[in-house]
């Protein structure tokens, strides 16, 4: 008999017994949902939106940035963490004929390299459009007043994108390098 794999629920709630707030934790590209358990351990209430746990979650599609922005909007967030996902910005993928070549570079290619395979090119166009969609939900719940957490490498591309240089410079937020790549 074949093994049916267990339904996941989207977003991943974390519940509590005795919630010190009415409103959620919600992180974002959460995988295995280490912050939010922590939450959690602290009696405040949490969900986990990750492409893991099926369509529900993926950012890409419009219904599920608009629950998160309705979320936001309907104050019922206490704070956000966004744990983008560093694969096409990642500076590991090198010119150096041991592995595969980088999909983007740190300035003229910036979006994409020109020679990308279709498969390379839509995986870096994807990742384009969730750090757009990204970007946009950041700044609905720092207008109001949501504390909001982005990880991602520090020597990752990410933070060379117009569009985030924009929203540092726009907000001026606090930043704290952790050592946090498990």
């Amino acid at each position: 008999e074949e093994a049916v794999p267990a339904l996941r629920l989207c977003p991943r709630p974390y519940q509590v017994n005795a919630p010190a707030t009415k409103k959620k934790f919600v992180e974002v590209f959460g995988g295995t949902g280490n912050l939010a358990t922590a939450f959690a351990n602290i009696n405040i209430p949490a969900e986990v939106w990750d492409i893991m746990d099926g369509e529900a979650a993926n950012l890409l599609r419009k219904d599920v940035r608009q629950k998160l922005h309705n979320l936001i909007e309907n104050d019922e967030v206490f704070a956000m963490s966004f744990d983008f996902p560093c694969n096409t910005f990642s500076r590991a993928r090198k010119n150096d004929g041991k592995g595969p070549g980088p999909l983007r570079d740190d300035d003229e290619w910036l979006l994409g390299m020109p020679n990308l395979s279709e498969k390379d090119r839509q995986r870096v166009r994807e990742a384009n459009m969730l750090l757009k969609h990204t970007l946009a939900l950041m700044r609905c719940a720092i207008r109001k007043k949501v504390p909001v957490m982005l990880e991602n490498p520090k020597t990752s591309r990410l933070w060379l994108m117009p569009q985030m240089k924009a929203l540092i410079e726009d907000t001026k937020p606090r930043t704290i390098p952790v050592d946090y790549c498990q």
